[in-house]
């Protein structure tokens, strides 16, 4: 769920080690490899869906930090695909004890936040609501 990279890249020009992009739409691909090729900036940048990368390369404490926005208003299963999302054990697995998930969301549509996430904040922007969860 990048969208245009716009996220990692900001990461990136201020300092983040290394940025990993998971995407499954080619054209949103494209978009964030001219995004880097602009900036001069690297990073890895998967095409395939995130559920897919979790599966595959969902290793213990892996990030310190992970950014979502899948993808609402668009699909009639959104609700569905956010709760999905915050219910996949290995997403869980992947962020260090520390880390933090940062989810972008539709604020019309509610979600329930599991038991295995502990909220630290919650931010309304208009139609868009940003979670900030740790490990619970």
């Amino acid at each position: 769920f990048s969208g245009s990279g716009a996220l990692g890249i900001e990461a990136l020009s201020r300092g983040a080690e290394s940025v990993e992009f998971v995407e499954h739409s080619r054209e949103t691909i494209r978009c964030i490899q001219q995004n880097l090729k602009i900036t001069k900036l690297e990073a890895k940048v998967h095409e395939m869906d995130a559920f897919k990368f979790l599966q595959l390369y969902g290793e213990q404490d892996r990030y310190s930090l992970i950014f979502a926005d899948p993808p609402y208003d668009k699909r009639p299963d959104t609700a569905s695909l956010t709760q999905r999302l915050l219910l996949e054990p290995r997403l869980v697995a992947c962020l260090k004890e520390n880390g933090i998930f940062v989810l972008e969301k539709n604020a019309r549509v509610a979600c329930e936040i599991p038991p295995v996430w502990s909220e630290l904040r919650r931010k309304r922007y208009g139609d868009t609501e940003v979670i900030y969860l740790s490990r619970g």
